[in-house]
């Protein structure tokens, strides 16, 4: 008896989490231009979460539902954020889930990088 009782209380907390398979990007970096960040979650029915950052220097913008119900995207503003980890909280009901999304520093500002010139091209 006991042990059925486990099994019924495992398998309500296994339904009772929000699963969350990829996040992509897989990591941002602190300090860009374009303070918006958009990111796409895929999980098993992951579109009726709602999602808070942990974090106070990063806000979410907005949470777009597609007709997938597998996909979500989340726009979040990264412009105070600095280089770090950042909870990112995501209820669907009772059932909850924190996910660490990284930001990285960035080792060059991007007004730093030189591209491509005639100088540079050896068949020109």
């Amino acid at each position: 008896m006991a042990f059925s009782f486990c099994l019924i209380a495992m398998n309500m907390m296994a339904k009772a989490a929000v699963n969350i398979d990829r996040i992509d990007p897989a990591y941002w970096f602190a300090g860009m231009k374009d303070a918006s960040l958009q990111l796409m979650v895929y999980g098993k029915d992951i579109r009726n979460c709602t999602v808070t950052a942990g974090n106070q220097s990063v806000k979410v913008d907005s949470v777009v539902r597609l007709d997938n119900p597998d996909y979500l995207l989340v726009y979040l503003d990264v412009s105070a954020a600095k280089p770090g980890v950042v909870p990112l909280n995501f209820v669907s009901g009772s059932a909850k889930r924190q996910v660490k999304y990284e930001l990285r520093a960035r080792e060059m500002s991007g007004e730093d990088r030189r591209g491509f010139t005639n100088a540079t091209c050896f068949i020109c």
